[in-house]
């Protein structure tokens, strides 16, 4: 596969010592008291495209959440470019969200919430801990796999985009034990406290230009229109829908139509 191969090459260095200088656990949350998934087919395309940016910027990720209206995911970032990755995946699936049922909506919370992970104890308590936030309503005994989170990239045999192995490294150097520790620690209970998340709003001005072009290029597609065509008083209401998206966004439009 190749984008589990480009995060292979991505992966830091230095044996089983990891560098937390740029290590985030990020939170995702949705506006209001909006679901972000309807069917696994949402989930899915969610977390294709969360794997997919991440791995264009050269990001690792090691565990990984989705709830309806919460999503979690622990990564290692290059250069502090978190905030614009995440922006291009908000967008993404927000374009995706408004394709499919047709509805003007921007689901997630402006910004993102995070926390900086200090050490090699408090990150393999992150893993642990997202391991078990849908354990208990999400665990299908038929199939023997957790449902929405990354254990079971940890419990197979070939890990799907998840850097299973700086993990495995961290309980022991031969790979085959390392996985059978880490699988053992991951039955335990997390110690793990998210009143530690931080609030980072990362909505700058030139994202925010970034985003309304997007959306309004998305909104002409789907109504299959132009810019032009909405100057035109017989498209009045098409046009004063648009600019009620982009100012419940707070979103900038002024001159473009």
């Amino acid at each position: 596969m190749v984008i589990l191969k480009n995060l292979r090459q991505n992966k830091l260095t230095g044996g089983n010592k990891m560098d937390f200088e740029n290590v985030y656990y990020v939170l995702l949350e949705v506006n209001d008291d909006k679901d972000m998934f309807f069917d696994l087919q949402d989930e899915n395309m969610f977390l294709k495209i969360l794997k997919v940016k991440l791995c264009e910027a050269g990001f690792n990720m090691y565990a990984f959440c989705l709830s309806h209206r919460q999503i979690y995911f622990l990564i290692s970032a290059i250069d502090n470019g978190i905030g614009e990755v995440i922006r291009r995946i908000k967008l993404n699936y927000v374009v995706y969200f408004k394709k499919k049922y047709d509805k003007d909506v921007y689901i997630f919370k402006k910004g993102f919430r995070y926390n900086k992970v200090k050490d090699e104890k408090e990150f393999k308590e992150i893993i642990r801990y997202t391991h078990k936030i849908r354990k208990n309503d999400y665990y299908n005994e038929v199939v023997d796999k957790y449902i929405g989170n990354s254990y079971l990239d940890y419990s197979k045999e070939l890990p799907d985009y998840i850097d299973t192995e700086t993990v495995f490294k961290m309980f022991s150097k031969n790979i085959k034990l390392g996985k059978k520790e880490f699988i053992k620690f991951n039955g335990g209970e997390s110690e793990f406290e998210v009143t530690d998340f931080k609030i980072e709003q990362d909505i700058l001005e030139e994202a925010k230009s970034d985003i309304a072009n997007d959306v309004i290029r998305a909104f002409l597609k789907r109504n299959k229109t132009t810019l032009e065509a909405l100057r035109y008083n017989e498209n009045k209401k098409l046009k004063n829908r648009l600019i009620h998206i982009l100012q419940k966004e707070n979103l900038e439009y002024k001159g473009q139509f």
